[in-house]
């Protein structure tokens, strides 16, 4: 009952990004409608940055690309967690039942896919978010870009959280 739980927490949180990148496709679709909108406002705010209607377009297609990327990798990790339910599900109470190690095993592997994929997802969404910058400048997209991966490195192989999920006993306060 534990473990159920357990994967019912981790799928509505990948459905919750699943749903927020669907709604941010939509978004992003309805500016491709106002790209002469967008490209008179840009030009009403700086005189330096005069991008043209197929300049916009492209850089939403490309928002709209990252967040399709994101949207299928929450939807797979979704999946692998649903395998994950019905394998877990399949593993004997008996502990000395050959098969109980094996279908653990299996259990383990597509949860640890599941949250790969969940993982790869959530980095797309940061991608997105930097490209943000792109319709704004390109040398923001370049320090937006930077800034992401100093943040995803910090985050994910530098926190206290990794050292502490790797029994580091090196862990410092700040």
């Amino acid at each position: 009952m534990f473990d159920a739980n357990i994967l019912g927490m981790l799928r509505q949180g990948t459905m919750f990004f699943a749903s927020g990148s669907i709604l941010a496709i939509g978004g992003c679709v309805a500016l491709l409608d106002k790209a002469e909108q967008l490209t008179a406002f840009a030009n009403g705010l700086s005189q330096t940055i005069n991008p043209s209607v197929a300049a916009w377009e492209v850089k939403v297609m490309v928002l709209i690309i990252l967040l399709a990327t994101a949207f299928l990798r929450f939807v797979w990790s979704l999946r692998l967690y649903g395998y994950c339910a019905v394998v877990m599900a399949a593993v004997p109470s008996a502990p000395d039942n050959p098969d109980a190690q094996r279908l653990a095993t299996q259990s383990a592997y597509l949860a640890n896919r599941a949250a790969n994929s969940f993982n790869r997802g959530l980095r797309t969404i940061y991608f997105t978010i930097a490209g943000l910058a792109w319709l704004i400048d390109a040398v923001l997209l370049i320090i937006a870009t930077l800034l992401t991966v100093w943040l995803i490195y910090r985050r994910e192989f530098a926190s206290k959280s990794r050292k502490l999920l790797i029994h580091d006993p090196k862990i410092t306060r700040r």
